[in-house]
């Protein structure tokens, strides 16, 4: 599982060049009235919008990696942290908090695994019956 990030376009960085180009005419009249700490923090403001948008592209996406078969569940997340469990003594739970957060999780006896953090409300909603089939059919076998 990867979450699905899309990148900006050339269009949208149009846009926010346009958008950057405006803010900074706004910020001229209090500048020529002697507030120069406002076209200051308006540069602030887009050169942090700037740098946190080219952070998040040159981030990898987060992903997760989850297997489900021959009776067993293997689990390996972002960290690298790595789970092999026998799948008949799984339990799988899509935990509904509320209408905007549900959770994707596996209990084995006492122990808790949360999966699917790296998706989307969504996506977890689709793929929750997948992971009950799967299991299911991991543990007819």
């Amino acid at each position: 599982m990867r979450e699905n990030r899309s990148h900006l376009s050339q269009h949208a960085r149009e846009t926010f060049t346009v958008l950057i180009g405006l803010f900074m005419a706004a910020a001229i009249v209090p500048a020529l009235q002697g507030r120069i700490l406002v076209p200051l923090f308006a540069i602030g403001t887009m050169g942090a919008l700037v740098l946190a948008l080219e952070w998040h592209k040159a981030k990898p996406p987060p992903e997760e990696w989850l297997e489900i078969g021959d009776g067993q569940w293997r689990y390996r997340d972002e960290a690298g942290r790595s789970v092999n469990l026998p799948a008949y003594w799984l339990r799988f739970e899509l935990e509904r908090r509320s209408a905007a957060d549900c959770r994707l999780v596996f209990h084995h006896r006492t122990q808790r695994f949360e999966v699917g953090q790296c998706l989307n409300l969504d996506e977890r909603r689709e793929i929750a019956p997948i992971l009950a089939r799967a299991l299911a059919a991991s543990n007819k076998r």
